[in-house]
């Protein structure tokens, strides 16, 4: 009798998706920073709310604060965000997804007070806007042109990256010696 109550149980409970209550859920990459770390791992963070309702909120949301439980407490711990970078993305329409998305990576000039990290958080941040650009519905770009504002160093990362062999990770991951996946 426990049995079939319980098999009723989660045959109830398996018939109905998981919706939060006003919003959706996400996962987000972003370049993750914890205090023993050195330097940053590429994570996935969910976000649930109603701010990812626009296209390419997902990619903007590379650069947005978290809270990750790190020692029982929550914290921001995106390095992006840390190291203050912002994004600016192309505006779209969910119908009309462009084959080519713009986004503009803004590298603040004053990095300097973390310089040892700072080109693996940069180089990170833009290996995570190309694996977030995946997860634009329902059909995803192509290809992302990126563009860094701050010094010409991040030169190299700048460009039209193809999606064709992005793939996102199956877990948390380190970028190997700066060299974006495309």
């Amino acid at each position: 009798m426990r049995s079939a109550l319980a098999g009723l149980f989660l045959s109830a409970i398996l018939a109905f998706p998981a919706w939060a209550s006003t919003g959706s859920i996400k996962v987000v990459w972003q370049p993750i920073w914890l205090a023993d770390a050195d330097g940053p791992l590429i994570s996935a963070v969910t976000y649930v709310s109603d701010y990812m309702g626009q296209p390419g909120d997902v990619v903007r949301a590379t650069v947005a604060p978290n809270a990750v439980m790190e020692n029982g407490k929550p914290l921001s711990s995106n390095a992006a965000e840390s190291w203050r970078l912002t994004l600016e993305v192309q505006e779209f329409e969910w119908n009309r997804v462009p084959d080519t998305l713009q986004v503009t990576l803004r590298v603040p000039s004053d990095t300097t007070r973390l310089e040892r990290h700072t080109r693996e958080v940069v180089a990170s941040t833009a290996q995570c806007i190309l694996f977030n650009t995946l997860a634009v519905s329902p059909d995803p770009p192509h290809f992302v042109h990126l563009k860094i504002d701050g010094s010409k160093r991040w030169k190299y990362l700048e460009g039209i990256h193809s999606l064709k062999n992005v793939r996102t990770p199956s877990r948390p991951m380190n970028l190997n010696g700066g060299k974006l996946q495309e």
